[in-house]
């Protein structure tokens, strides 16, 4: 009302003076900050942080008030701040925005050794593919690293989601995967099934080597599936079209 009227000063009043509605505390937050006044910003940040966690639906979870505790630490070039916060955003899954901050805080020497802690804490054990560590196999440029991973756990859709960040270096074992995978793939039926196949081979015909492949591949399945009607029209158009 009072913003609408022009009168900032009595709207600014009005703010400061309920400090308990979020959205107004963050207005004053991003003015302090902004005037260097981070001492007071975190104050401010810290306080209403600690009446959350004393409110019994708390989640424990702060992401908008930890990007305010990061612009500070950042800006006073706290770099314990800023790893301790980082780190809380990329804890439970791979954020690359906040990977390469939590990154940027250690030496290359460091790292080496925090990489390996952090795909461990990320894969804790499970014995199932965990999409954090083949992202950070793809940020890292490890190639033959991610190609050992898909393979471990290999399913089609998750090697149609990484394969270009192996294909190129490694384009044969990419096709042996896809190949691999659909025969997996082509042990269920149905129209869908075969769509998605031809979707796949369309993906193989991009990697180097990838068409005698697919025609061994779709000649095989001929073969070995005489009475799939629908497969065989399918991969027929398919053949046709793009072979």
């Amino acid at each position: 009302f009072y913003k609408q009227r022009g009168d900032a000063q009595t709207a600014h009043g009005v703010i400061e003076e309920n400090l308990q509605i979020e959205d107004f505390r963050q207005i004053i937050v991003k003015e302090m900050i902004a005037d260097n006044r981070y001492k007071e910003a975190k104050r401010l940040i810290n306080e209403f942080i600690q009446n959350k966690e004393n409110h019994h639906r708390f989640n424990g979870y702060n992401a908008r008030w930890d990007e305010y505790l990061l612009e500070i630490a950042k800006k006073e070039n706290n770099t314990k701040e800023v790893r301790k916060i980082s780190r809380k955003f990329i804890d439970n899954d791979f954020r690359l925005e906040y990977y390469r901050v939590y990154k940027s805080t250690f030496s290359k020497e460091e790292w080496a050794v925090e990489i390996e802690k952090l795909i461990n804490h990320y894969q804790k054990k499970r014995d199932w593919f965990i999409a954090s560590v083949a992202d950070i196999h793809v940020e890292e440029k490890q190639a033959a690293r991610l190609l050992a991973y898909l393979r471990r756990y290999l399913r089609i859709e998750v090697l149609e989601r990484y394969h270009e960040h192996v294909s190129d270096e490694f384009p044969m074992e990419t096709l042996a995967l896809f190949k691999q995978a659909i025969d997996n793939y082509m042990n269920n039926t149905g129209r869908d099934i075969y769509e998605n196949t031809v979707r796949y081979f369309t993906i193989m015909l991009k990697i180097e080597g990838g068409e005698p492949v697919v025609k061994q591949m779709i000649d095989d399945y001929l073969t070995r599936y005489k009475t799939r009607r629908s497969m065989i029209e399918i991969f027929a158009r398919f053949s046709q079209s793009r072979l």
